[in-house]
């Protein structure tokens, strides 16, 4: 799991909540062959899904990186990262390597798998659709300082998980038959 540096804030009283509206927190629902799973709430900043047991969720398939993709949450939006997965990250079928979340978004992580099609959902009542990353005044330092807690973690150098890197790279896709 990443480390948590968010600093505690005083609770809002009913007549600020009024003011400021209902708070929702993004959250993903994580399916196998059409059929929930598991709910996981985004309600901290960073965010790590792939294969390995010490991410923020676990998708147990030989499809999916160890670290495959982190999400950022930056000014009420969640920024999806490509880790530089194998397989790379799809979200609503379309490749990506980064990209702004909009609510029903569906990310696929193992598009390769012919016995078990794992997607996670993500639900964000809140979240506007057609942003992109270059839209967001300071998205770059918050992926590069995502990517650099990460590597931290991972115990490699940031620039390796960058998704920059992958734009000319071919998409590498196997088949493993494990029954």
């Amino acid at each position: 799991m990443l480390p948590q540096r968010t600093k505690a804030k005083p609770p809002i009283s009913e007549r600020d909540s009024a003011a400021i509206g209902p708070v929702h927190i993004p959250s993903l629902e994580l399916s196998c062959n059409g059929r929930l799973v598991q709910t996981f709430s985004l309600d901290r900043p960073q965010f790590v899904i792939g294969r390995a047991k010490d991410n923020d969720m676990t998708v147990c398939s030989d499809y999916v990186s160890r670290y495959h993709v982190l999400l950022l949450r930056h000014e009420g939006v969640t920024i999806l990262v490509d880790l530089q997965s194998t397989n790379g990250t799809f979200v609503n079928s379309g490749l990506v390597f980064n990209h702004v979340l909009a609510n029903d978004d569906v990310i696929a992580v193992d598009q390769h798998s012919i016995y078990e099609q794992f997607s996670i959902k993500y639900v964000d009542p809140d979240a506007a659709a057609g942003i992109e990353v270059s839209d967001i005044a300071g998205a770059e330092k918050v992926i590069e300082d995502g990517l650099k807690e990460v590597g931290k973690l991972l115990g490699i150098k940031a620039s390796d998980l960058s998704p920059t890197l992958r734009v000319n790279s071919p998409l590498k896709v196997g088949y493993i038959d494990d029954r």
